[in-house]
């Protein structure tokens, strides 16, 4: 156990006795709050059959202030377990990562405080970065632009052009500059050519290869529309992409970015500070064995306040998620050290919408937090202009 990290009792305020599966739990998911406890339960049954007593805590979290608040707020924005939207990922695993596709998370075994790696056993660190240092005593950063309106993918798989798009907009200084993704996508698709012309999902090394060679075009000359169509991944037709969409993307080629698939929490901090500007990710996503829909990062508390649970035991890597991350918050009660800032691509109506608040990270709608620990156990990619 980290020697920051507070015990679960005072952590919740709850007035019940922790079994040593429920002290996994909480320290395993980095849970906060009883309103926390209670969306990771709902979105991950499966808990009930390893020694998490459903009934117990939902009564004595129920009954506590700070669930009644946020029960208010999620109200308030009409959200709820059961209608909650679901968004798109899009994140392609890169061989030899730290969380492979189907692995599960194990108990890590009371009293540890240990991120458990999706491969099995009690892991500080990921892919081969190794572990990095507690960062909590690293300076914050924040490098989003002013007036940056959140995109929103919707259900396509298309998240790792809206992280390396974000980046490039960073990169140019202009948040009235809307670059296309839709572009960018299919020059990952057809001209570059990831491999998976017909699947939806890529890797960033495949963006890097885009941007150097077909570059990006304004966002009027392809817009982008969210609804998937399975049977023509990349929207090609005879008028898309345009002569024009082609001529105004040569304008944008960048063939100096960064791309490696490995590296930890710290890794991605440094490279942020050093090159003083965002940085794009990719993570696994962690589902429910029994329902797959259900996963750490489409919940109740992420809707409301963008908040990304570390895996819980139990769940199993079912895809992967690229993001934006476009500062950190040091916290010396997070086991790594601090929370790096998600700018998601989910919109700000639907994800992040009740931010800022000051129990959370997140700066404002559609951005979110994610743990140092989370990043530091399973980095996938790291993109940098």
């Amino acid at each position: 156990m980290s020697s920051t990290a507070p015990e679960p009792k005072g952590l919740l305020g709850l007035d019940v006795e922790f079994e040593p599966p429920e002290e996994d739990l909480v320290k395993q998911a980095g849970l906060r709050s009883p309103a926390e406890l209670l969306s990771v339960m709902t979105n991950f049954p499966s808990l009930a059959t390893a020694g998490i007593d459903f009934p117990k805590l939902s009564n004595a979290a129920v009954q506590t202030e700070s669930f009644a608040s946020f029960s208010a707020k999620s109200q308030d924005m009409g959200v709820s377990e059961a209608d909650r939207p679901r968004f798109g990922f899009g994140a392609a695993y890169p061989v030899g990562a730290p969380g492979q596709l189907g692995q599960s998370v194990p108990f890590a075994g009371s009293g540890t405080g240990a991120m458990p790696s999706a491969g099995g056993g009690s892991t500080g660190g990921g892919g081969g970065g190794g572990s990095s240092a507690n960062l909590s005593g690293n300076p914050p950063l924040d490098f989003r632009l002013p007036n940056w309106p959140v995109r929103d993918q919707g259900d396509r798989g298309t998240c790792v052009a809206f992280a390396t798009t974000a980046c490039y907009e960073q990169f140019l200084g202009n948040a009235q500059l809307d670059l296309s993704e839709q572009f960018l996508y299919w020059a990952i698709k057809v001209p570059v050519g990831d491999g998976r012309p017909g699947q939806d999902g890529t890797w960033f090394d495949f963006a890097r290869q885009a941007l150097t060679s077909e570059g990006i075009c304004a966002e009027t000359l392809w817009p982008y529309s969210g609804v998937a169509l399975p049977t023509n991944i990349s929207r090609a037709d005879a008028n898309n992409p345009s002569q024009a969409a082609i001529t105004d993307a040569a304008t944008r080629l960048y063939g100096a970015a960064l791309c490696q698939s490995n590296g930890n929490a710290a890794t991605l901090y440094s490279t942020m500070q050093s090159r003083n500007r965002p940085v794009g990710i990719s993570v696994p996503v962690f589902a429910d064995p029994a329902n797959q829909s259900n996963d750490n990062w489409n919940t109740t508390m992420g809707q409301v306040y963008g908040r990304i649970f570390d895996p819980p035991p139990t769940s199993v890597v079912v895809g992967g998620h690229a993001v934006c991350i476009t500062g950190f918050e040091p916290d010396p009660l997070e086991q790594t050290g601090g929370w790096f800032i998600v700018r998601n691509s989910w919109g700000d109506q639907n994800w992040g919408a009740s931010l800022p608040d000051p129990a959370h990270f997140g700066p404002e709608p559609g951005y979110g937090q994610i743990s140092a620990t989370y990043v530091d156990s399973f980095l996938w990619e790291l993109f940098a202009m």
